[in-house]
């Protein structure tokens, strides 16, 4: 085994102990790996309107190959790592160093805040104080959601783009 093939060993079984056994499903995976090509580009200075062309040119062709698609990434990542000047084994050795000295319930958390929007399988964690009624009615503002998966309002979630709901200056508790 590479030091490659034992680093994915050990970020497999760190996915497993924080997330959960469901968040290792491919489609799961497949996202997040499109997450991070997203925030790579975005981190780069890519407009959206490109990322948007480039997903659209991508799903407009038929489906490739999942192996030749995995080596693919492995490939123009390397490739992306040696234009920008950094090392792909060292950047990576980092981020999973980094990632595993930060409180598991914390990423946990973040998941969830994916799956309450439909971008994420649920880690089945409870979210404290995010919590509210399964309802589908935000209680502050009377705003309806679909539920999906989850018991979360995005509205409710502060974020750069999304502030609290305009009902309350704080989440609600559960027992909202």
């Amino acid at each position: 085994m590479t030091k490659r093939d034992d680093r994915q060993q050990a970020v497999h079984k760190w996915v497993r102990e924080t997330f959960g056994e469901r968040t290792l499903a491919l489609e799961e995976r497949v996202m997040r790996v499109l997450e991070e090509a997203a925030e790579l580009a975005q981190a780069e200075g890519l407009t959206r309107v490109k990322a948007l062309a480039i997903i659209e040119h991508v799903f407009n062709k038929p489906d490739g190959d999942p192996m030749q698609e995995a080596g693919g990434v492995g490939v123009t990542l390397l490739a992306y790592c040696a234009a920008r000047g950094i090392s792909a084994e060292l950047a990576e050795d980092m981020e999973f160093k980094r990632v595993q000295s930060i409180d598991p319930a914390r990423f946990r958390e973040r998941q969830n805040v994916k799956a309450a929007v439909g971008i994420g399988i649920h880690t089945g964690d409870s979210l404290h104080a995010r919590a509210v009624d399964c309802s589908g009615v935000c209680p502050h503002c009377g705003k309806a959601y679909p539920l999906m998966g989850s018991v979360i309002f995005p509205h409710y979630l502060p974020s750069k783009t999304q502030p609290l709901c305009p009902g309350s200056n704080q989440p609600p508790t559960a027992a909202s």
